[in-house]
């Protein structure tokens, strides 16, 4: 609830109120009624007293004809109870404040109040709690809060040597920002009030400093491009004594997996630092790994293409100085598909007529040539195994396409792009 009113020389009478509300009489010469100090109305200190019992509390004033004040809540009485007095003659009615409600200074002349305030209210803060819980502006002196604290708007801090500290409530490591010539520094204190070599700087130019080793203990992730100047370590935690330099993990890939190799990838797209082997152009600046390959800058194309080991000299790939001792193939060099040859043969009988095949021949006969042959009577077998025609048909020894190829699975060939 809100604070009493208060005033000086108020004093009225009542007329045997009983246990209820004050009916007010008016005032002697020299006092002020309850009108008079608070035409208003509302809450009011009161004191009031028949001569022989006395209470005293808080009352609601109602000004009108006649003025009423209603007894609202009965802080104490001439008995030690909170209960409303009977009050059967006439009673004098003060505004008074009761010692309970009169704030006293203590020995220093200093006004003590409540170390533990209710802050979400309209009450008086002791200086105590408030030099812990907040920062007093433009104060000289170093300031320490404990506990959190929350700022709506900007927090400035000025001076030629502008210093926060964060301190942990029982340790003796300090953090400090420091601020001078720009740029921004997170540093520890020392137990023995030196600073430590440790720390971070913010530079002017927006860049972060960080003079020792980074340690995140969850995922971290960057967005765009992180540039750093110094070693980066990866350690698995199952593995923690043995950390790996970001080089070093580099230089593990590339020995796992060197740029250049094709891989087989089931999507048409590829996966990010990744390129298709399709025939187009990279810039060897952005990827010189990649140019040590193909210094060409260009990729090689691999669609609908079959990889076959280089023959170097084993004489297995007729193109590789089988033909010719000097014509050897080159690496990453196309060769155009070929069938390996098919034969087949075909036997000349009695009169020029054909009477045995093999291979991808067979005999073709129309029932005319077939009554010649059998006509002519070729060694007592009436002409039935002679012919004088014949078929050629890859397909009796072989399976057949529009092309020459092994069984296959299609996939997208991809390269590393670095």
């Amino acid at each position: 609830m809100g604070v009493p009113q208060l005033a000086d020389l108020v004093l009225e009478t009542a007329n045997a109120p009983g246990t209820g509300a004050f009916t007010l009489g008016g005032a002697p010469d020299g006092r002020q009624t309850f009108a008079d100090a608070f035409p208003n109305g509302g809450d009011v200190y009161y004191y009031a007293s028949d001569g022989v019992q006395s209470e005293w509390g808080v009352g609601t004033l109602t000004v009108g004809s006649p003025n009423v004040l209603v007894r609202k809540t009965i802080i104490g009485n001439l008995f030690g109870t909170t209960s409303a007095l009977n009050f059967t003659s006439g009673v004098t009615v003060y505004c008074e404040v009761p010692a309970k409600k009169t704030p006293s200074l203590d020995d220093d002349g200093q006004l003590p109040v409540s170390g533990s305030p209710d802050f979400t209210r309209d009450v008086a803060l002791s200086a105590k709690v408030a030099d812990a819980r907040y920062l007093m502006v433009n104060s000289p002196d170093e300031q320490t809060v404990e506990g959190p604290v929350n700022y709506a708007s900007t927090l400035m801090i000025t001076g030629d040597n502008p210093e926060l500290r964060f301190n942990r409530k029982g340790t003796t490591n300090w953090s400090k920002w420091l601020g001078p010539d720009g740029t921004l520094i997170l540093q520890r204190l020392g137990s023995d009030g030196s600073y430590q070599a440790d720390y971070i700087r913010y530079l002017p130019s927006g860049e972060i400093d960080f003079a020792q080793p980074i340690n995140c203990l969850s995922d971290m992730t960057v967005e765009g491009k992180a540039a750093f100047g110094g070693a980066i370590t990866v350690q698995n935690a199952t593995d923690s004594a043995n950390p790996v330099s970001l080089g070093q993990l580099n230089d593990r890939i590339s020995l796992e997996l060197p740029v250049g190799i094709p891989q087989a990838w089931p999507l048409d797209t590829p996966p990010s630092g990744w390129l298709i082997l399709n025939g187009a152009s990279f810039d060897v600046t952005q990827y010189p790994k990649l140019a040590i390959a193909f210094p060409s800058g260009v990729l090689p194309d691999m669609r609908g293409k079959f990889i076959r080991g280089w023959d170097n000299g084993a004489a297995l790939d007729p193109n590789d100085g089988q033909v010719s001792p000097g014509d050897k193939r080159a690496l990453l060099s196309t060769q155009e598909d070929a069938l390996q040859n098919i034969t087949g043969q075909t036997f000349n009988g009695y009169r020029g007529i054909l009477s045995a095949f093999s291979g991808a021949f067979t005999p073709y006969a129309t029932a005319t040539h077939t009554a010649i042959a059998k006509n002519l009577d070729w060694g007592g077998q009436g002409g039935v195994s002679n012919y004088n025609g014949v078929n050629f048909d890859a397909s009796l020894v072989a399976r057949t396409s529009t092309e020459t190829r092994p069984t296959n699975m299609a996939w997208n060939m991809i390269v590393r792009a670095a």
